[in-house]
């Protein structure tokens, strides 16, 4: 699960090797230009590339077997700071900046 504040933009990143899948939980993110709201699915293959912009406080629920590089090195991935909220779940970003571009 990803908790995302309003106005949060993660940078374009790519899904080498895998595929994803994601499930907006609550409210409403544009991923890869596609605007999502609570209920919706987004399946993105292998080797896609995209970003993420929450249009408000969202949560979505995010599945990717393998890491997520991002796509623009100049990006400081520090940036992000992942929480585990439980062994069997992903992650939550927390602390972010807001307007990031990438």
């Amino acid at each position: 699960m990803v908790r995302l504040a309003a106005g949060l933009r993660f940078p374009r990143h790519t899904h080498h090797g895998t595929e994803e899948e994601v499930v907006v939980l609550a409210e409403k993110v544009s991923i890869g230009g596609a605007e999502l709201s609570e209920g919706d699915y987004l399946f993105n293959e292998a080797g896609e590339e995209h970003d993420v912009f929450a249009l408000s406080d969202a949560v979505i629920f995010v599945s990717s077997q393998k890491a997520t590089p991002l796509v623009d090195p100049s990006v400081d991935s520090g940036a992000f700071r992942l929480r585990s909220m439980h062994p069997t779940t992903t992650a939550i970003v927390a602390n972010c900046p807001r307007n990031l571009s990438g």
